[in-house]
C-alpha cells in the first residue's frame, strides 16, 4: 500500500460527502458476513470536502475490514452478532466520518501504535500492518485527522476528520 500511495497522485475535488457514503454503503453491504449488520445515519447537512474518492473509499475498506475482525475476535467468545455503524456529522470546519464496531475493542498502548507502519496485533499471513497507516498517511495528505476512542471488550471508533469546504 505505501508503494500504491507514492506510485499514484491524489487528485482532490469537492465531494458531497453523504452521498460518496450512500454508495460507499450500498456498494459494500452485499459483500458483508451475514452475522454482521452495517448500518449508517447521515447528518441532513451533505457536506462537501475535497477528497480523492478512490483513496477514501479504500480507507473505508480498511476500517470495515478492520472493524469485521473485531467483531469476530468477540463473536468466537460470546457468539454475539456484530454491529458496524457509519456516522457523518459536521463539527466546526470538519466533516467528520466515524465508523463504529462493536467488536473486542483496545487497550490504550495498542491504539496509541494503530497508524503505525507495519504494527499489528493479528496473526495469520495477510495482516502486515499497513492498513491504518495507509489511512492515515491518505487523510494526511487530504489535510485531515484520524481519531480512534476505543475501550477493550466495548469496541472501537475510528474518526476521519475532513476540512469542511464553506
Amino acid at each position: 500500500m505505501h508503494k500504491r500511495i507514492q506510485s499514484q497522485s491524489i487528485i482532490l475535488e469537492p465531494a458531497y460527502i453523504n452521498d460518496f457514503i450512500d454508495d460507499f454503503v450500498n456498494n459494500k453491504v452485499s459483500s458483508m458476513p451475514n452475522d454482521i449488520s452495517l448500518n449508517y445515519k447521515l447528518t441532513s447537512l451533505n457536506p462537501r470536502a475535497f477528497v480523492d474518492e478512490e483513496h477514501i473509499g479504500e480507507c473505508l475498506n480498511v476500517m470495515i475490514k478492520n472493524a469485521i475482525e473485531a467483531i469476530e475476535a468477540i463473536e468466537a467468545n460470546d457468539g454475539a452478532s456484530g454491529i458496524i455503524n457509519i456516522l457523518t456529522e459536521v463539527i466546526n470546519d470538519w466533516v467528520i466520518i466515524s465508523i463504529h464496531d462493536n467488536g473486542i475493542g483496545m487497550e490504550k498502548e495498542i491504539q496509541s501504535k494503530i497508524f503505525e507502519a507495519f504494527y499489528t496485533t493479528k496473526t495469520g499471513d495477510n495482516n502486515w500492518g499497513i492498513g491504518l497507516s495507509y489511512v492515515k498517511q491518505i487523510i494526511d495528505i487530504h489535510n485531515g485527522n484520524t481519531v480512534v476512542e476505543s475501550s477493550k471488550h466495548k469496541g472501537t471508533t475510528i474518526k476521519i476528520m475532513l476540512p469542511l469546504i464553506m
